[in-house]
């Protein structure tokens, strides 16, 4: 978080060169054992420039040579002055770089100054609090969060904000959690809970470091919490003995906790940082916590709050800078949006008729990211209805910053629960939208309201699933194949029926498996963590089973295929990819399209398991494949992406680049594989 500026003026004389003394291996990925210390050659003009001391407040450590012709008294003064400090990790590296390049360069002599970093200051208006986070993280979703902030560079190093539920909460004071001290132990008995580990070996210790109580500039009491947790684990080796097996610390992290109370709700922002991070950064950290506050709502529960917002500009990749948030705006009557006028040179231009006026429900996690691209592309009106709990735009990896944007500049938002009913009925109301790509939808109740805001809608388009076919021996599945009522997807093949009864024009899309960048099932990435870590690959029975993956974009591009088209009226497609592949196969093309060598894969009967409520493998143990030719006949679409292309298209822009939706969790393969070497031997 510290930022390292260079001070520096140019002039005639050559730069001494600067040694590091410790060995590269000295640098543990975190930080240098205790300093970076460099040591001045003794080559100097006569004439060196001296640096006063204003021009610094901290300077790098430097073991001083008396220079040629510089008093002895000289030299004294400026090693008495001389301070050390220790460098973030982030900035070692590019120190030891710049010892190599300052001595290629004629500058004077520089002096090395930490700064605080720049806070960018977050509003939620509709939730009613706000907060200062570092310039350069990165929002992003949070299982269970309010809002969720990480550092793009330590990724354990994180900030989020939970609340209360207001229908089953009554706090009129932080104080009914008690005295600080009790709450402290409170909240240090959630963490320890959140942290439970069902690994074997693995020991969590925490204690409270501290708990205090402030008065705000705004007048609102709020309770301070610092807790400290460590992790403790041993190898699991095979045919070791638990007490012969060697413990050592995972990881060893600071928990600040900020506790408010308003509008009836309890109020806690959590920041999350390792204990050597917090060392370096505790002065900007505690600039954060302590601009935490809580605020009253402007709109009652009743209303609920719309906001129309300019959102923050995140890339999943790590940013050079965030755009800002202006915060939330309600008229009073109706939806206010407001667009962009200006329009790049060369934009796709489309008339006022073949325009249309599209609401996605959801649309920020998976595939509504890659739909709301296309459909702004072809012209249209696009606006996303979500909770507001992931950034409305994010930049896509590989995605230019002029495409980017564009399409930030044209996406509306409209941000609500769609349990709601109520509030989706009179703002859908109020807008007339023409046509709904329902892309979240679960349950036939949710479109109730949507239908009923709506009576002029033209179309609407709905996000169904494969999996609402009855299981069959005779396979490919086709679109007019007997379903299965009692099926988990069950709630979607009520939603297609309700479609029909109420007349409405409907087009439903039931993909099979779907793949790509951000995908947050774990698909194609399961196989890519074991891939990665150089580990067998468990495959359920014969591995001889058919399955069948479809990429996001092909079904983006389906769903545009379908709009306000005549031949899709009524209609329901499979959508899916060009061929099937076994599950051994899969595996293998896979390890193909990230440039792994071909796995080594161990089948096992799941029979002989216990996995309680983890899965095992990501796929149904059954052949499960679709027939797309309705779509590729009646639509004229067909796929782009091939199998192994389409993988090697999720892997070049996600988990390649070092992002990915879970963390990988081999304990179900430790059983599976242990069995397996029990048996061998």
């Amino acid at each position: 978080m510290a930022r390292l500026v260079m001070m520096q003026q140019q002039q005639q004389h050559r730069l001494p060169s600067f040694s590091p003394l410790p060995s590269l291996s000295d640098f543990n990925g975190t930080k240098l054992q205790t300093q970076l210390q460099y040591r001045r050659k003794v080559s100097q003009p006569k004439e060196a420039l001296h640096v006063t001391a204003s021009n610094a407040k901290k300077t790098l450590p430097v073991s001083l040579t008396q220079m040629p012709g510089e008093s002895n008294k000289g030299g004294a003064d400026v090693s008495s002055k001389t301070k050390d400090f220790a460098v973030p990790r982030r900035n070692a590296m590019a120190l030891i770089l710049s010892g190599c390049i300052f001595s290629q360069v004629s500058l004077q002599t520089p002096a090395f100054a930490v700064q605080s970093v720049a806070l960018r200051e977050y509003i939620d208006s509709f939730d009613g609090y706000s907060f200062k986070y570092p310039k350069n993280w990165i929002q992003v979703k949070g299982a269970g969060a309010d809002i969720f902030f990480r550092d793009p560079y330590i990724l354990d190093e994180n900030l989020a904000v939970d609340l209360s539920s207001p229908s089953s909460s009554n706090y009129k004071s932080v104080e009914d959690l008690g005295p600080p001290e009790v709450a402290g132990k409170q909240v240090l008995r959630q963490y320890l809970t959140e942290f439970m580990s069902t690994r074997l070996g693995v020991k969590r210790e925490g204690k409270v470091l501290s708990t205090s109580s402030r008065v705000a500039d705004d007048g609102k009491l709020y309770y301070q919490v610092e807790v400290n947790i460590k992790s403790y684990a041993s190898n699991n080796e095979l045919a070791v003995m638990p007490k012969d097996r060697v413990v050592s610390m995972e990881w060893n992290r600071r928990y600040l906790t900020i506790l408010g109370v308003e509008n009836n709700q309890l109020y806690a922002l959590r920041l999350q940082t390792p204990e050597n991070v917090f060392v370096e950064e505790e002065n900007d950290l505690r600039r954060v916590m302590e601009s935490f506050k809580v605020n009253k709502t402007p709109f009652s529960i009743m209303a609920r709050l719309v906001s129309v917002q300019r959102h923050p500009s995140v890339s999943l990749l790590p940013p050079s800078s965030l755009s800002d948030f202006n915060g939330t705006r309600l008229l009073q009557s109706q939806l206010q949006y407001k667009r962009r006028v200006s329009q790049p040179r060369g934009a796709l231009r489309v008339s006022a008729s073949s325009a249309k006026k599209i609401l996605i429900m959801g649309g920020t996690r998976f595939i509504g990211v890659f739909l709301s691209r296309l459909l702004v592309k072809e012209g249209h009106q696009v606006t996303l209805f979500t909770r507001g709990k992931a950034p409305i735009t994010q930049q896509l990896p590989g995605e230019s910053d002029s495409d980017y944007t564009d399409f930030a500049s044209k996406i509306l938002h409209l941000k609500g629960d769609r349990k709601d009913f109520d509030f989706v009925k009179s703002s859908l109301s109020a807008e007339g939208f023409d046509v709904v790509y329902d892309i979240n939808g679960r349950e036939a109740e949710e479109i109730v309201p949507i239908l009923d805001g709506l009576p002029k809608l033209e179309q609407y388009i709905y996000c169904s699933s494969a999996g609402v076919y009855l299981k069959s021996d005779q396979l490919p599945h086709f679109e007019t194949d007997a379903v299965d009522p009692k099926s988990r997807h069950k709630g979607k093949l009520e939603t297609e029926s309700l479609l029909e009864s109420r007349g409405v024009n409907w087009t439903s899309i039931r993909p099979v498996y779907i793949y790509g960048p951000l995908n947050y099932n774990p698909v194609e990435e399961w196989f890519f963590h074991r891939l990665k870590a150089g580990r067998p690959i468990p495959v359920p029975n014969s591995g001889i089973q058919i399955t069948q993956l479809g990429h996001v974009k092909d079904l983006a591009t389906a769903f545009v295929k379908v709009l306000c088209n005549e031949k899709a009226s009524k209609e329901v497609f499979n959508i899916s990819g060009e061929k099937y592949v076994t599950f051994d196969g899969l595996a293998k093309a896979c390890a193909k399209a990230a440039g792994f060598p071909e796995p080594e894969i161990v089948h096992y009967n799941p029979k002989e398991f216990d996995f309680g409520k983890k899965k095992a493998f990501p796929f149904r143990d059954q052949h499960f494949f679709a027939s797309i030719d309705k779509a590729k006949s009646v639509l004229g679409w067909k796929p782009e992406y091939d199998l192994v292309e389409g993988l090697a298209d999720s892997y070049n822009l996600d988990f390649g680049r070092g992002t990915f939706r879970k963390v990988a969790d081999f304990s179900t393969d430790d059983m599976i594989l242990g069995k397996s070497l029990v048996l061998q031997s």
